[in-house]
């Protein structure tokens, strides 16, 4: 066995000791990058996922939702509201008050808020949640579906049961749920009298309101859940 080294060699090439430096600042914890083409309303779960998998987009999406420097608390809470509105149509399901709040608590630790508001920003949340009207992603569908149907031609559209004179406009108020079916991809959709009014020009959401109604007596469509003051009428398209 080779004897030690020289205690004085080790003291030879011992380092001086730095010179004191200014303390280094704490870094800001770095916030999540989430994708800018994140495809939220094309949420790929259903009434049976895991609940492993339902927190993790849950938390995904108060990532996107943080509140930075330049940011509005209420805007960016309104729409987390409208995300999680988009899960529940998802999975078909209300969220509970215990998925809800791991929502908003990841929200809370992402964002920068002042933390001491967290029950504040909970009853707040839970409340607005309920008052959404137009999830994410509906609003781009609607204005799709509107789009495709300005694009067809009068032999391209809907034809009515019973109605074979029916008028161009009850046409394309039909033609409009057809494609509100096939770009959700779901049995069920949310279609406002409002929204509905876009498929044809001059249409007031008075008479697409009264459109819809004929429509659902001539079975083109089908009410499964009628609206309130704070969500459009969800449907099912027959034909």
């Amino acid at each position: 066995m080779k004897a030690n080294a020289n205690p004085e060699a080790k003291i030879q090439r011992a380092e001086l000791p730095l010179t004191p430096q200014q303390p280094v600042p704490p870094q800001k914890h770095p916030w999540p990058q989430v994708p800018a083409n994140l495809e939220i309303p094309q949420l790929h779960l259903s009434p049976l996922s895991s609940r492993q998998e339902l927190e993790e987009q849950l938390k995904t999406l108060a990532g996107k939702n943080a509140v930075g420097l330049d940011d509005e608390e209420t805007e960016k809470r309104w729409q987390l509201a409208r995300d999680e509105r988009a899960v529940e149509l998802a999975i078909e399901r209300a969220l509970t008050i215990s998925e809800q709040t791991l929502m908003l608590d990841e929200w809370i630790r992402l964002s920068m808020v002042d933390s001491r508001k967290r029950d504040e920003h909970l009853a707040a949340f839970i409340v607005e949640v309920r008052k959404v009207r137009v999830p994410t992603g509906q609003s781009d569908t609607v204005d799709k579906a509107a789009d495709r149907v300005s694009k067809l031609s009068i032999p391209q559209l809907v034809q009515i049961p019973g109605m074979p004179n029916a008028p161009e406009s009850f046409r394309r108020v039909a033609t409009m749920h057809r494609e509100m079916f096939r770009l959700t991809g779901e049995t069920v959709y949310f279609l406002g009298c409002r929204d509905a009014a876009k498929a044809f020009a001059g249409l007031t959401h008075q008479m697409a309101n009264n459109i819809n109604a004929i429509l659902v007596k001539q079975k083109v469509i089908k009410i499964v859940e009628s609206g309130t003051a704070i969500r459009a009428t969800r449907y099912t398209y027959l034909l």
